[in-house]
C-alpha cells in the first residue's frame, strides 16, 4: 500500500474515535491535503482505490453530520478533492463523488450555518467547471444560498468576504 494511502487510513481511523469538533477537524484537514496532491506527485495504484474510497465516506460523513467547524472542515477537504483532476476523473471513485456531490448540495440547501454553505458552493464550483463529471446542480440549493446571501449583514468583514466569494464563483449565476 502507497504511504501517503496509508496515512489516510490512519487518520480516518483517527477521526472515528475522536468526539470533539477541534480533534476532529484536523484529521478532515490532512485528508483535504493528501486529497489535493495525491496523483500528481504520487501515482494512484488500482491497490490504493478502496482505501481512497473510504477516506471519502468519511469526509463525507462529517459533511452531514456534527459541529459546524467539523462540517466546513469536511466541505473544505472536498474542495481540495474536486481541485485534483486525476481522482475527479478516475471511474472507481466516481460514485463517491457523486455521492459526496449530492451531500455537499444538501448542505448549500439545509445547512444554518454561512460559512459551510459557502464553503459548499466553492466545491461544487469545481464541479461546474469541471467536465470529467456530468452534475447537475439544483437550482433549489442555489436559491438558498442566494437568499442567505442577500438577507446577510455586509458589515462584517469576514461575512462580506464570503459574500464576494459567492458572487464570484460560477454557481451563483447559473440561475
Amino acid at each position: 500500500m502507497n504511504e501517503v494511502c496509508g496515512q489516510i487510513i490512519r487518520l480516518c481511523l483517527l477521526g472515528k474515535t475522536v468526539f470533539d469538533s477541534k480533534s476532529l477537524s484536523h484529521p478532515l484537514r490532512a485528508i483535504g491535503s493528501i486529497l489535493k496532491v495525491y496523483g500528481t506527485f504520487i501515482k494512484i495504484e488500482d491497490v490504493d482505490l478502496p482505501q481512497l474510497s473510504s477516506s471519502l465516506a468519511f469526509v463525507n460523513k462529517n459533511l452531514e453530520h456534527g459541529p459546524f467547524k467539523t462540517r466546513w472542515n469536511a466541505a473544505k477537504s472536498c474542495q481540495n478533492l474536486f481541485s485534483n483532476n486525476n481522482l475527479v476523473s478516475n471511474n472507481y471513485l466516481k460514485r463517491d463523488l457523486l455521492i459526496i456531490s449530492s451531500s455537499l448540495q444538501s448542505c448549500l440547501f439545509n445547512c444554518p450555518n454561512f460559512k459551510v454553505k459557502i464553503q459548499s458552493c466553492i466545491a461544487l464550483s469545481l464541479l461546474v467547471k469541471n467536465k470529467a463529471l456530468n452534475i447537475e446542480i439544483s437550482q433549489a440549493s442555489l436559491s438558498s444560498l442566494k437568499c442567505d446571501v442577500t438577507e446577510s449583514e455586509t458589515g462584517d468583514d469576514y461575512k462580506s468576504i464570503l459574500i464576494q466569494e459567492v458572487n464570484s464563483t460560477p454557481l451563483f449565476v447559473l440561475d
